[in-house]
């Protein structure tokens, strides 16, 4: 439940920032990072999941997203 949370409250930022007038949103790996359920060696999420979940949220289409 968590990770709903957290990513909720990026597109929040990221279209807080939109309606300020910026026009690019820098988006760095979640730090938490999750482990993978059947291989704890590996993370579950790819370094550029984050921004590119980002880039397809609605209202964030003018929004450029920078991996």
């Amino acid at each position: 439940m968590r990770k709903i949370k957290d990513l909720l409250q990026v597109q929040w930022h990221a279209k807080a920032r939109l309606n300020a007038g910026a026009n690019f949103y820098i988006v760095g790996r979640d730090p938490a990072g999750m482990p993978h359920p059947d291989d704890t060696t590996k993370d579950l999420f790819e370094p550029t999941h984050g921004g590119k979940v980002l880039a397809m949220a609605p209202g964030l289409e003018k929004l450029q997203v920078c991996l």
